[in-house]
């Protein structure tokens, strides 16, 4: 029962988002969903604020790096982006992501969903004993539950996760932390 105030799309690679913030502004949106990559995303965060919009953006995960916040830079302050939970925070990642802070590397975003992807592919290889991808992929839509860094996963007949975990974030003073959905805000902790 929404209507949009305005509807626009841009080319990857554009570098100035001006008259399209600007254009926003005008139309005084309330809400602006992005759809691109980070690049584009923190430019036309920028852009939007810098028109005197305080329209609330909403993205996907391509907003959920640390690449939107050096883009956006404070324009990226409560930006809201859906996603899986947070495995970095699951009992079952928490070797993975020990090894990767000893080797100072970072587990954010999709890192630990390519390791448990790896993972996938290893018991599906183990389970059916070949590499063969199309045995591989028989192997994984046929339900069978394996345990990940990202906890126990299974798939079903089209590939997709039988049991997808979504949760929202909200860019919060330098770090996208997870919130709570109903009211937007981050959960309180003990």
């Amino acid at each position: 029962g929404v209507t949009p105030v305005i509807s626009e799309s841009f080319k990857a690679g554009t570098k100035d988002f001006a008259a399209l913030g600007q254009k926003i502004a005008a139309a005084e949106a309330g809400v602006v969903y992005l759809s691109g990559s980070y690049v584009e995303g923190g430019l036309i965060a920028r852009a939007l604020r810098a028109a005197g919009s305080g329209a609330q953006i909403v993205s996907g995960d391509s907003l959920l790096t640390e690449d939107y916040l050096n883009q956006a830079q404070d324009a990226a302050e409560g930006t809201l982006m859906s996603f899986t939970f947070d495995p970095r925070n699951f009992p079952t990642a928490r070797p993975v992501v020990e090894r990767m802070r000893a080797a100072e590397q970072n587990a954010d975003g999709f890192t630990l969903y390519a390791y448990a992807a790896v993972q996938a592919l290893a018991a599906a290889a183990e389970g059916t004993g070949t590499l063969e991808s199309a045995r591989l992929a028989e192997w994984l839509r046929a339900g069978n539950r394996f345990d990940t860094a990202v906890g126990p996963v299974a798939f079903d007949l089209k590939g997709d996760l039988k049991e997808p975990r979504v949760s929202w974030f909200r860019w919060i003073g330098g770090r996208y932390v997870e919130i709570d959905p109903q009211t937007l805000a981050p959960p309180i902790l003990d």
